[in-house]
């Protein structure tokens, strides 16, 4: 359910989609402003599998959690900090950030504003129309993502979504 280490399956295209991503990064690096991007595509057509191959050889510190259709948010957010600090390049300071477990997703992020220093960090919400949805909603729910503008935040966010087709 949760990715602590990339799969060791070799990764094919996508040079497009990964330039893309890595340009955001740095322009994210460079102004100090985060940004929140929306990966949307059809299900099963590898979005989860390129925001990790983007992370993994981003160079810098990411986590990668997951919303989960029909669980309790309490148990999501659990299992998100407990993952992040699994990480095979963790979040700055997330062992401090994560102490007390979060009690939902809000306050889960808003602690990583915390443990992220002046360095670039990835952060990945994986099923993200699931995060805040416990009922049994039909599949392909949208997103909703915008930029963040926050003084020293240089996190770019992925989060992933299916769409209905």
């Amino acid at each position: 359910m949760y990715a602590t280490s990339m799969p060791t399956s070799e990764f094919f295209g996508r040079k497009r989609e990964l330039a893309a991503l890595e340009a955001e990064l740095r322009s994210a690096g460079a102004s100090g402003a985060g940004r929140l991007l929306a990966i949307r595509g059809r299900r099963q057509v590898g979005k989860s599998r390129l925001a990790e191959h983007f992370a993994e050889r981003s160079g810098v510190a990411y986590g990668v959690v997951a919303g989960m259709k029909g669980t309790p948010v309490e148990v999501q957010v659990r299992r998100a900090a407990e993952t992040l600090r699994s990480s095979t390049r963790p979040l700055p300071a997330i062992e401090a950030g994560m102490a007390m477990p979060p009690g939902n997703w809000y306050d889960l992020l808003s602690r990583l504003q915390f443990v992220l220093d002046d360095d670039p960090a990835i952060l990945i919400i994986d099923e993200f129309p699931w995060a805040n949805d416990t009922s049994l909603a039909p599949t392909g729910s949208s997103s909703h993502c915008g930029t963040s503008h926050s003084p020293g935040d240089r996190s770019l966010s992925c989060s992933l979504a299916p769409t209905t087709q």
